[in-house]
């Protein structure tokens, strides 16, 4: 469990959020992977479109959640290279 008051400094809450990303991306990916397997095999067409829509919806976190651990790494990259400069 991650709490506010814990963190003391931007390297640390960067830390701290990147851990939660990953975590977030691993459950997303392991229930996709379960809604596409329960799909699979569902016999009745109207389970297996709401297993196919929170397949989507379940996507649609796992995709967002990537971008965003992504983003978070051009963003440290970017402040590396400016700070770099500055020191130049």
């Amino acid at each position: 469990m991650f709490y506010l008051c814990s963190v003391k400094t931007d390297a640390e809450m960067t830390e701290r959020h990147a851990r939660a990303l990953a975590e977030l991306a691993e459950l997303c990916l392991a229930s996709a992977r379960d809604l596409a397997a329960r799909q699979a095999v569902a016999e009745d067409p109207a389970d297996a479109a709401v297993l196919a829509s929170a397949l989507h919806k379940v996507s649609r976190s796992l995709r967002q959640t990537l971008a965003l651990e992504a983003r978070l790494v051009r963003e440290a990259q970017r402040a590396l290279r400016e700070d770099r400069d500055d020191a130049v």
